[in-house]
């Protein structure tokens, strides 16, 4: 798949925006800070992981990985790497 296709039905270039935007905002007083920074790699995360469920549920195995990929690129989160399952040699039969 294609990037351009992927990017139309999984928005992580949306998500990733909104993330290097709230970014812009953690030296600010009264919005950044520590609580703030969590909350927002949490947040991409999260939607991150949200694109990874629908692009398995819909067996795009190959968009589901670029997906990881580029959201791992961005933080790199134990729950982003563990987010696609290993098959097992059970799985391959």
């Amino acid at each position: 798949m294609d990037g351009r296709r992927l990017e139309s039905w999984l928005p992580l270039g949306r998500i990733k925006a909104m993330y290097d935007l709230n970014i812009t905002l953690y030296d600010k007083p009264k919005l950044g800070g520590a609580q703030f920074k969590a909350y927002n790699e949490n947040h991409f995360v999260k939607e991150s992981l949200q694109l990874i469920a629908v692009a398995l549920a819909l067996n795009e195995q190959k968009a589901a990985e670029e997906v990881q990929e580029k959201a791992l690129a961005v933080v790199d989160d134990p729950r982003l790497r563990d987010a696609i399952p290993v098959p097992t040699t059970k799985d391959a039969h």
